[in-house]
């Protein structure tokens, strides 16, 4: 089946699912409307589905891209931090929320075009908070291999040296 037929059963299937009145149109949870997140519904399924059919789309660009060495070596660099930016980017978000309303700014609640004019702030002003939180939590990521396992220390090495393109197979042939 095309990606893009994916793509669009699934954004049909949640245009439809938030249009019959069961099922709020937020795919988070907002004042005032229920959450399609707690307990999950099917809205979530078709939503998943859509973004699926859309990372379908672009697959053929992407690996194309990520076989150049730098993309690639950009991508391992970021995956290695990954749970450490995931545990701690709402604790990030929640002191940039602090820091703004110390700043005696308010936060909007409905979304106009202050509020969308604000969108490029909840992106930076927490993003440069997680850039700091990064590396003060990043050693409990990092396990080192034990000293003296060469076989460990060969396999990490192959693992990582032969995707950005730096170490050959030699099984390769």
């Amino acid at each position: 089946m095309p990606a893009w037929t994916i793509a669009a059963g699934g954004l049909a299937a949640l245009i439809v699912l938030t249009h019959i009145g069961v099922y709020s149109r937020s795919m988070v949870a907002i004042d005032g409307e229920p959450s399609n997140m707690f307990p999950t519904t099917v809205c979530i399924a078709a939503l998943a589905v859509f973004q699926f059919g859309l990372v379908e789309c672009v697959r053929p660009v992407t690996e194309r891209w990520l076989a150049r060495r730098r993309p690639w070596l950009w991508t391992v660099a970021m995956n290695a931090v990954a749970m450490t930016v995931f545990t701690w980017h709402m604790t990030a978000l929640v002191i940039a929320v602090a820091l703004y309303q110390a700043a005696g700014g308010v936060l909007l609640r409905t979304p106009s075009a202050a509020w969308w004019a604000q969108r490029p702030l909840w992106i930076v002003l927490p993003g440069v908070i997680l850039a700091g939180l990064v590396p003060i939590f990043i050693r409990f990521e990092k396990f080192a291999a034990p000293a003296k396992c060469p076989l460990a220390e060969g396999a990490e090495r192959a693992t990582v040296g032969s995707r950005a393109g730096i170490v050959e197979d030699p099984q390769a042939g």
